[in-house]
């Protein structure tokens, strides 16, 4: 019994390393880290699914007494989340480039040790900040695309109005290169 136990909490650790291997590698931009992760995973999953169909699945249900029964969920339980942690923490450490997680050939992503390093070459004080906040601030009180469509729409109807009470004098400007050209105007008499 204990040796079977001792080779299910190792598939266990196994199957969730693997699953959570798969789940960074599908958050990456690496097809190939996808493929091998896939691979890993369903690998260990079937194995897994092989021993919990046999004995373990026994054990699981209570078919040889509350306290095995219990002992099984705990190891379950133990290796499942130690197999988690253990491959979100190898991850982190290792993950680089189109391999970690979250990056894209559509966005740029700048390592922290490159952005340390380019932070040397222009220090920022803390007036720069300041100006940083404040720009922020105007940012922040810039109208949503709601409130500048409705604007939009109030001053295209107010020049509709406008266009409508006025007549036309027939006099137009427009610009040619750097100059203003004028049309329409009376003849000096």
């Amino acid at each position: 019994m204990l040796l079977g136990f001792a080779g299910w909490a190792g598939v266990l650790f196994a199957q969730n390393y693997s699953f959570t291997y798969v789940s960074r590698a599908r958050n990456s931009g690496s097809l190939s880290r996808h493929f091998k992760a896939a691979i890993f995973s369903n690998g260990i999953w079937i194995a897994s699914q092989m021993l919990m169909l046999g004995p373990m699945f026994d054990y699981l249900t209570g078919r040889h007494g509350h306290l095995n029964q219990l002992i099984a969920a705990s190891v379950y339980t133990t290796f499942t989340v130690a197999g988690s942690l253990v491959a979100h923490f190898v991850s982190k450490r290792t993950e680089k480039g189109a391999g970690a997680v979250g990056a894209s050939a559509r966005y740029a992503q700048i390592p922290v040790e490159e952005w340390e390093r380019m932070k040397t070459y222009a220090p920022v004080t803390l007036s720069d900040w300041e100006n940083v906040k404040a720009a922020l601030n105007l940012v922040k009180a810039l109208p949503t695309p709601e409130e500048f469509q409705r604007v939009r729409g109030l001053s295209e109807t107010a020049y509709d109005i406008t266009v409508g009470l006025i007549p036309d004098s027939g006099i137009r400007a427009c610009k040619v290169g750097g100059l203003t050209v004028t049309t329409g105007l009376p003849d000096k008499q």
